[in-house]
């Protein structure tokens, strides 16, 4: 399969799992900010734009498998992450370290609850690229899984990447989550069981 295929099949699974649930489909998230160039734009360098699609998709493996290191690596010290739940107040964890904790915890107690986390990511859509920042949003439906039972889909949101890129390495230094809406937990919380809609 060409990484042209692949990419395109990835895109449509999304697409197809997003649309199969209009229930949850954007409606109360933020919009992502205004593109600095028009979304087919060339003048752009591929090289990096795959490095900065891979670490997203890196990211996002790394929360659904529990991986703490793989994370790390996808992170700057200086990461942070805003979270913007309707209802809610704004929240933000600033730091790599910070982040990283938080997460190695959520891991920890949810596989002690026998849950199971997996994110159905649109293709990044790219709102800015220079030689060594870019900013990049994605669509994401959470889904959930119980002690090896069935899946459900838990929340969509939208989320908003900034990259930056040291000693020719990119990683992430902000990132923006707004679910499109409430959510009956806590950012941190491990999702249990008593949380997953009814079926």
């Amino acid at each position: 399969m060409t990484l042209f295929m692949h990419a395109l099949r990835t895109g449509l699974l999304g697409l197809a799992c997003l649309l199969a649930f209009p229930a949850m489909r954007t409606r109360g998230a933020e919009p992502a900010s205004a593109p600095t160039v028009a979304p087919g734009d060339t003048g752009f360098d591929a090289v990096d734009r795959i490095a900065i699609t891979n670490l997203i998709g890196a990211m996002v493996r790394a929360l659904d498998e529990g991986d703490v290191e793989l994370l790390a690596s996808t992170l700057a010290p200086e990461f942070c992450a805003d979270y913007r739940i309707p209802g809610s107040p704004a929240s933000r964890v600033s730091g790599r370290d910070k982040f990283q904790s938080m997460m190695a915890g959520r891991f920890e107690e949810s596989r002690k609850s026998g849950v199971r986390r997996r994110h159905i990511s649109s293709p990044p859509v790219f709102l800015e690229q220079g030689p060594d920042s870019a900013r990049a949003a994605v669509h994401l439906l959470s889904c959930v899984s119980t002690h090896g039972g069935d899946w459900h889909p838990f929340f969509s949101a939208l989320a908003e990447f900034r990259a930056v890129k040291q000693g020719g390495i990119w990683t992430l230094s902000a990132m923006m989550e707004a679910p499109d809406t409430s959510l009956n937990v806590p950012v941190g919380h491990p999702i249990r069981g008593s949380d997953l809609p009814p079926k």
